[in-house]
Order: structure tokens, then C-alpha cells, then sequence
């Protein structure tokens, strides 16, 4: 794995914004396609709750994020370690 992924350095003023915390938008998929109990059940997703923590993919990089707060379908995400991208670019969760 390359552990130079999200490591940027650059003038000050040039490089995109660094992101520790982010307000973001949820929409969750709620069967898992393919999963299924013993009782070969579907698996249901159930809602994303305060404290969770996630992994997301940012472009090229993958980190965890720790759920500080839910609102609706709003989430208040902290990140464990800071990473820099530009708005309006899609996350992924997991």
C-alpha cells in the first residue's frame, strides 16, 4: 500500500482544504444484495447511529470516520486522520 496516498505538499494557498470533520448526506441501501442469515433470510441494513464508525474511500484514499451525530439523514463525521479533497466530490461509506 502506498502511504503516500493523501500526503500533499504544496504552497500555502494552492492545495486543496484539509478535512478532519465534515457535515455529509446519507443514503443507505438497505438490503445487502447476496447476503442472507441461515434461516437464508435477506440481510436488512439497519440506520447509521451516533458513535458508529465507517470506513470511507476519498478518492484514492480509505480511512475511518467516527459518526458524531445523526440528524435525519444528515451525519457529523470526524475522520481519524485528516485527508484533503475538493467539494462537491463524492465519499463512499462502508
Amino acid at each position: 500500500m502506498d502511504r503516500l496516498v493523501s500526503q500533499v505538499l504544496g504552497a500555502v494557498g494552492k492545495l486543496r482544504k484539509v478535512y478532519r470533520k465534515f457535515e455529509i448526506s446519507l443514503f443507505l441501501i438497505r438490503r445487502l444484495l447476496g447476503a442472507r442469515t441461515k434461516d437464508k433470510k435477506q440481510i436488512k441494513i439497519s440506520k447509521v447511529t451516533k458513535n458508529e464508525l465507517l470506513l470511507i474511500n476519498i478518492g484514492l484514499t480509505s480511512t475511518d470516520g467516527r459518526v458524531l451525530s445523526m440528524k435525519g439523514d444528515l451525519a457529523k463525521i470526524q475522520l481519524t486522520s485528516s485527508t484533503c479533497w475538493r467539494e462537491g466530490r463524492a465519499l463512499e461509506t462502508y
